[in-house]
């Protein structure tokens, strides 16, 4: 399966606010409140840039079976990606022994 590589949009404002990230679409003047576990995937798709990386970091941080994450970050992914907060892009995986 290839990886998903994420970038956040330059169009955004993010916050971090007491338990909270806020964060604001300049090109709407919407903005969204994440907290919990939303919060902490924004970061650290924010911080890895792969859908792959942030599921491992989670299902290690977590406790949880790689498998059990997966479907909720993509689902994730998939939601900042229609509302403009994120853009994505396929990544093949590199051949055997070249980087």
């Amino acid at each position: 399966m290839h990886d998903l590589k994420v970038t956040v949009s330059t169009s955004i404002l993010v916050q971090e606010v007491e338990d909270e990230t806020v964060i604001l679409n300049l090109k709407n003047e919407n903005y969204y409140r994440l907290d919990g576990t939303a919060a902490r995937i924004w970061q650290l798709l924010g911080k890895l840039g792969s859908r792959d990386k942030v599921t491992e970091a989670m299902a290690s941080e977590y406790q949880v079976p790689v498998a059990d994450l997966q479907r909720d970050v993509e689902a994730l992914i998939a939601e900042f990606v229609q509302l403009d907060l994120l853009h994505t892009a396929e990544e093949s995986p590199s051949p055997s022994g070249q980087d």
